[in-house]
């Protein structure tokens, strides 16, 4: 982006609903948040404006979004896509940012992963080439959601390393 970073109040920008990630680890926002609160905040985030000229929903950042709210910012450095930027962009990038993260857990990892390929009507090759990552990487997270929903609902199944959800993702049913 080609564009300085400007102020824009809280209050004016959410989440995506479509963000891949769920799940937000408390305690690494609570130190993300007491470092802002000690530093500033040192990365914009990236947003677009929606159908409402005043509201904003989050691209890339909303870690940094939710550790600003919780030390107390009432605005935060943000990049804004320009208003003719590709929308089908929005979860390749928020994807990409997330899959980069190795705490992405692989259910939400998959799950997204399956969303972005029925979204934009890709082969598993042409997912693992937007997003500049190997085929057996896609192959494998699509290969975990195979996995019937009631072993999902189980606990202690978001504990379970990658490579033993994708065993039991390829296990024949039956």
């Amino acid at each position: 982006l080609e564009q300085d970073a400007y102020q824009i109040a809280l209050d004016h920008i959410e989440p995506d609903p479509r963000q891949p990630r769920k799940v937000f680890d408390e305690a690494e926002i609570n130190g993300l948040a007491e470092s802002i609160r000690q530093n500033g905040l040192l990365q914009p985030i990236v947003v677009y404006r929606t159908d409402d000229p005043s509201r904003y929903r989050i691209i890339a950042g909303e870690r940094r979004y939710r550790a600003a709210k919780l030390a107390g910012l009432s605005a935060m450095p943000c990049f804004e896509m320009p208003h003719d930027f590709d929308q089908d962009l929005v979860d390749q990038l928020q994807l990409v940012e997330n899959i980069q993260r190795a705490d992405l857990h692989p259910l939400e990892a998959a799950e997204a992963i399956e969303a972005y390929v029925g979204r934009h009507r890709l082969s598993q090759r042409e997912a693992a080439e937007r997003l500049g990552k190997p085929l057996s990487f896609v192959a494998e997270l699509l290969a975990i959601r195979k996995i019937p929903t009631e072993l999902l609902t189980h606990s202690g199944v978001e504990k379970l390393p990658k490579q033993t959800l994708v065993e039991i993702g390829r296990a024949p049913s039956g």
